[in-house]
């Protein structure tokens, strides 16, 4: 595994009295090799926090695991990952070019790979030409991409990105999301957290939701999407057409022309609704609506915080 952890947990002691807050419950999930793997969840849920104790920027209060076949913030593991905070916060003097450099010397990069290196980042990051730039002249989507390429010094086995398309406009969206779909290719791991449900639903091979500092669930997103609600659209051709009341999981859509439209959401309701259209009419479609991977993390946090069960858990 990349990254294993069980039953993390982090209480922090604030204020004069020093009284206990818990940050983080009770995280666990694995990371396989050469996979994009997303960390999702509310703010306040403890990502950023599970995120530290990975990184041994914060010991946990109980808990566990190994990060690349070491413990937690061991130097060796360290030395073969790269990292973007969630707030990055650069020295404005300092030029582009500068930045990256110290950054390769201090990830022990020789001087004559960072010549080829740094040009090479800055053209990923779509950053080229920039490179003789003072930071204090970015704005907050370039301090960003500038970021990510300060990650990808030194070529580390497993880049961890704490919301990296927080404050890009679409075209950064976009160049984040070759940055780690090219990172992938190379064989490389890629954990990241993001708020952006769609850019989570195409990159991810797997993703983890937390709620209120509590793992609760870890799965393909697939399988997330599978978890959404059985929903249908149906079309009847026929004039004057009503739908009757008393169909629970029926809502009447309008009409275009002839052709009633009727969402419909559960089997039960699904069929009386497919009987009413074949005796009032030409029923001429029934179309699936796939639930987005937005929505499904929407319910299932809504459920956790209300004490329902949020997900079926995998047998």
């Amino acid at each position: 595994m990349v990254i294993s952890v069980r039953g993390l947990a982090k209480e922090f002691r604030v204020g004069v009295l020093g009284r206990r807050v818990t940050a983080v419950h009770d995280v666990s999930f694995d990371v396989q090799p050469n996979e994009v793997f997303g960390f999702v969840g509310p703010n306040g849920s403890g990502k950023s926090t599970t995120i530290h104790m990975l990184l041994g920027l914060v010991r946990p209060t109980r808990g566990g695991g190994s990060l690349l076949g070491h413990s937690l913030g061991a130097l060796a593991a360290r030395r073969q990952l790269g990292y973007l905070p969630e707030l990055p916060n650069f020295y404005g003097y300092l030029q582009a070019r500068e930045l990256l450099e110290i950054s390769g010397r201090l990830a022990g990069c020789e001087p004559r790979d960072l010549r080829r290196m740094v040009p090479e980042l800055l053209e990923r990051v779509d950053l080229a030409g920039r490179g003789q730039d003072a930071l204090r002249t970015f704005s907050k989507g370039m301090l960003q991409r500038i970021g990510v390429a300060q990650a990808l010094i030194g070529d580390p086995q497993l880049v961890i990105l704490d919301e990296p398309m927080s404050g890009l406009d679409p075209l950064g969206r976009h160049v984040v999301r070759n940055v780690i779909l090219d990172l992938k290719a190379r064989g490389r791991t890629v954990f990241f957290s993001s708020h952006i449900m769609p850019d989570v639903e195409t990159l991810c091979d797997r993703v983890a939701l937390i709620a209120a500092g509590r793992t609760l669930r870890v799965a393909r997103v697939e399988e997330f999407v599978r978890l959404g609600q059985e929903r249908w659209e149906v079309q009847v051709r026929g004039s004057g057409l009503q739908l009757p009341a008393g169909i629970a999981g029926a809502t009447w859509q309008g009409a275009i022309g002839d052709v009633a439209r009727v969402a419909v959401e559960g089997t039960a309701a699904l069929q009386q609704v497919i009987d009413w259209g074949r005796s009032q009419g030409e029923l001429l479609a029934v179309i699936p609506v796939r639930e987005s991977l937005e929505e499904v993390v929407v319910r299932a946090v809504a459920a956790a915080s209300s004490g329902s069960p949020a997900l079926e858990q995998p047998t």
